[in-house]
């Protein structure tokens, strides 16, 4: 399964069509992050890779919250989100949040992979991607 070849890239005129997303992890970088400030990477359960840029305008706030939940759940049901999501720190500015149903596998894949700081910004979906088809 290839992450790159099946992105969907979101925006205004399409989320609706492709909501709910069924979240496993996504990445959030936040405004003045390295790489790809204000983007978006989401895998669903079924192995979809959603995209969008809340910086460049792709998608604005309310319907950022709508197509991630757990964004807005990180700060408004905190209890929630801590016994369903696990937040990895990428670094300079870039976040993982990765659903704890893989959580301990991840940190398993990551930790044989002996990456350095900022290593797993570049090798996140190919791990998920890993336990995904690991789990079929």
């Amino acid at each position: 399964m290839s992450f790159n070849q099946n992105k969907i890239e979101l925006n205004l005129s399409n989320y609706n069509d492709y909501l709910p997303i069924n979240i496993i992890a996504y990445s959030f970088a936040h405004s003045g992050a390295q790489g790809e400030p204000g983007g978006v990477n989401i895998i669903s359960k079924e192995g979809k890779f959603f995209h969008f840029n809340y910086c460049r305008g792709d998608i604005k706030e309310n319907e950022m919250y709508k197509i991630c939940p757990p964004l807005k759940e990180k700060y408004e049901n905190k209890d929630f989100y801590e016994a369903n999501w696990k937040d990895i720190n990428m670094g300079m500015g870039n976040n993982l949040t990765v659903h704890i149903s893989i959580y301990d596998k991840f940190q398993e894949k990551r930790g044989k992979m002996k990456l350095g700081f900022g290593g797993i910004y570049l090798v996140w979906k190919k791990i998920v991607y890993e336990i995904l088809e690991e789990s079929k």
